[in-house]
């Protein structure tokens, strides 16, 4: 099921340079932070391999450590290099909001307990219930296709 995205991405990257505009304004120069996608990018996938490295290693092995580390020491290095660049990626500046911060710590939160409940939903029907993905699947299916109809 995943392999239909190859040819729908195929399908749009052939046909954007005919159906997109230019976004671009004329007048003003970008520029690209380079250092700082290349460490946020490093900081990600080292974050990604440790979590996903937790069940086969555990919290206190030193591979999960040594990763954990990596990422906060990248994490570091990105913000100095935000700091320091005259066009950067993240723009320090935003985090003095507090609607900023706040809103987006709020829906952290928010996403992180849907997706929990889901998981947990998920699990409970196969492993204690004992019913199959497919009906698991088509059953929880049922909540989001309620939601997509439900009003503003």
């Amino acid at each position: 099921m995943f392999f239909i995205n190859v040819p729908v991405c195929a399908l749009i990257l052939l046909s954007s340079p005919f159906t997109l505009r230019e976004s671009r304004d004329s007048g003003v120069r970008g520029g690209f932070d380079f250092g700082g996608a290349v460490t946020i990018t490093a900081a990600l996938v080292a974050f990604v391999l440790a979590i996903t490295e937790v069940p086969s290693f555990g919290w206190t092995h030193p591979q999960t450590l040594g990763l954990v580390a990596a990422t906060l020491a990248l994490l570091v290095v990105f913000v100095l290099i935000e700091r320091r660049v005259s066009k950067p990626l993240v723009p320090l500046s935003i985090f003095r909001s507090r609607s900023f911060v706040g809103g987006n710590l709020t829906m952290l939160l928010a996403g992180a307990l849907v997706f929990g409940m889901a998981l947990l939903v998920s699990l409970y029907a196969q492993k204690v219930l004992g019913y199959s993905p497919l009906v698991v699947g088509l059953g929880t299916m049922i909540y989001a296709i309620c939601r997509s109809f439900r009003r503003p």
